[in-house]
C-alpha cells in the first residue's frame, strides 16, 4: 500500500506545473490570456488553504474506520488526478477542458498531500511513524521537482 501511495505522490505535481513551460506557445494557438493559462498552475496552491479543512472533515465524518479513511482519501485524491489530466487532454475542443482538468486535480492533489501522516499512523506501527511520514513527504517533494 505504501509503494501505491509513494507512487501516487510523485505523480500528484506533474499537473500543476504541465502549462508553465508552454504557457505562450498555448496562448497563440487557442488565442488565449495568458493569466487564463497561468490559472492552470495557480489553482493548485490557492485551492489547497481553501479546501483542505473541508476534505479531512469530510473524509473523518464519514469513514467507518480509520484504515478505511486512508483507503478512500488516497482513491479519492488519485481518481480525481486522473480524470483531471483526462479532462485536460480535451484541450482541442475549448480551453475550458484543461481548466476544468485543473480544478479536479488540484482537489485530488488535497487529498494527496494530506495522506502521509494518516497513512504512517494507520498502516504502520508507532516506532515507524516518522520514517513513513518523511517518505510520503519526500514523494511529495520528489513530484515537484518532476513537474
Amino acid at each position: 500500500n505504501l509503494a501505491v501511495f509513494v507512487l501516487a505522490s510523485l505523480v500528484n505535481s506533474l499537473p500543476t506545473h504541465t502549462f508553465t513551460p508552454i504557457n505562450s506557445i498555448v496562448g497563440r494557438v487557442y488565442n488565449v490570456d495568458k493569466l487564463l493559462i497561468a490559472m492552470n498552475t495557480l489553482l493548485f496552491p490557492i485551492s489547497h488553504p481553501l479546501l483542505a479543512f473541508l476534505a479531512n472533515w469530510v473524509l473523518d465524518s464519514r469513514a467507518e474506520t480509520r484504515r478505511n479513511l486512508v483507503d478512500t482519501q488516497c482513491n479519492i485524491g488519485a481518481a480525481l488526478i486522473i480524470l483531471g489530466v483526462w479532462a485536460r487532454t480535451l484541450i482541442y475542443v475549448s480551453f475550458a477542458f484543461p481548466l476544468i482538468g485543473s480544478v479536479l486535480a488540484a482537489i485530488g492533489n488535497i487529498f494527496i498531500i494530506n495522506s502521509p501522516s494518516k497513512i504512517a499512523n494507520v498502516w504502520f506501527k508507532p516506532s515507524m511513524v516518522a520514517l513513513i511520514t518523511t517518505l510520503g513527504v519526500m514523494s511529495g517533494l520528489a513530484s515537484n521537482a518532476l513537474g
